[in-house]
């Protein structure tokens, strides 16, 4: 009974680790139907504080279209060992910035342009926080790369 307890907390903290530590239990574990899967809003939102604009706006994770889109970029720029920087954090932006009920603020690829031309310490601040909820973390992309 004891060790069954230690793999279920065990569980529950890879869990949480995985989920950028949102409270998400073993407890709640469910078979989906694909009436659940399809039509439960799964996108999850994250507020980023920006002082420099004195205000804040939100982060949402990506879709997986937008996810495998990012992706694509990433492989390419580091199969033609490019720059990985040249407008990617406008790029990430541009993908993942939204309102607090996570429709995104930049819907036209032209915005990706004027973004990458906003105070860094903001499209930072965005970018890392978009980062961390994407699991895009440097060695995230390495990875990514190492096995595309």
């Amino acid at each position: 009974m004891e060790k069954e307890q230690d793999v279920k907390k065990e569980q529950q903290e890879d869990l949480q680790e995985e989920t950028m530590g949102e409270d998400l239990s073993v407890e709640d574990d469910r078979e989906l139907t694909r009436e659940n899967f399809l039509n439960e809003k799964d996108i999850i939102i994250h507020r980023v504080d920006l002082p420099e604009k004195k205000g804040h706006t939100y982060v949402r994770s990506m879709t997986a279209l937008d996810r495998d889109r990012f992706e694509v970029i990433l492989v390419k720029l580091s199969r033609e060992g490019e720059e990985m920087n040249e407008s990617l954090r406008a790029r990430l932006v541009f993908m993942t910035a939204c309102d607090s009920e996570g429709n995104r603020l930049f819907t036209k690829e032209k915005d990706v342009a004027i973004l990458s031309k906003k105070n860094w310490k903001v499209m930072d601040a965005i970018a890392s926080k978009a980062q961390e909820v994407n699991k895009l973390r440097e060695k995230d992309v390495k990875e990514m790369a190492k096995n595309s």
